[in-house]
């Protein structure tokens, strides 16, 4: 229909216009078939109806990993910090500043990178073990301190 929300992609697919878990589902259906640009425009849509919703943080990390599988590295390690700063207890904050991280180092930071590993090894000590395990390792290939 004229003027329904589509998938950014230029495919002209209109999001579902039901409940916030069916526009989320289908956001992230576009990131499984590779269509990252269309999933990121589906995720900022869903943030801007449902800036409250209790996948909020999700969308917001699920923005930063679209950028950083394009290569757009700066604006990845915006959306992760953005996200992160959102949302500092949720689910989701490990994984923003192991992305964080990640996004730095491809941005040639290594001081901000190791920084940020550091602060998600020690500020998240209860984060999931492959988060943890993934932190360490990158901190040890950068050769952080």
């Amino acid at each position: 229909p004229p003027g329904a929300p589509t998938d950014g992609a230029g495919l002209g697919q209109p999001l579902p216009s039901g409940a916030a878990q069916e526009e989320y589902d289908a956001a992230y259906g576009l990131l499984g078939q590779g269509k990252f640009a269309g999933g990121e425009a589906a995720f900022r849509t869903f943030l801007k109806r449902y800036p409250d919703h209790q996948l909020t943080s999700n969308a917001r990390y699920w923005i930063g990993e679209t950028l950083y599988a394009r290569q757009s590295y700066q604006e990845a390690a915006k959306a992760f910090l953005e996200a992160w700063q959102a949302d500092q207890r949720g689910t989701k904050a490990p994984d923003n500043l192991l992305k964080l991280a990640m996004s730095l180092e491809r941005l040639d930071k290594k001081q901000e990178a190791c920084a940020t590993y550091a602060k998600l090894l020690s500020d998240y000590r209860g984060a999931p073990e492959r988060l943890r395990s993934a932190a360490s390792r990158e901190r040890q290939s950068l050769g952080c301190s």
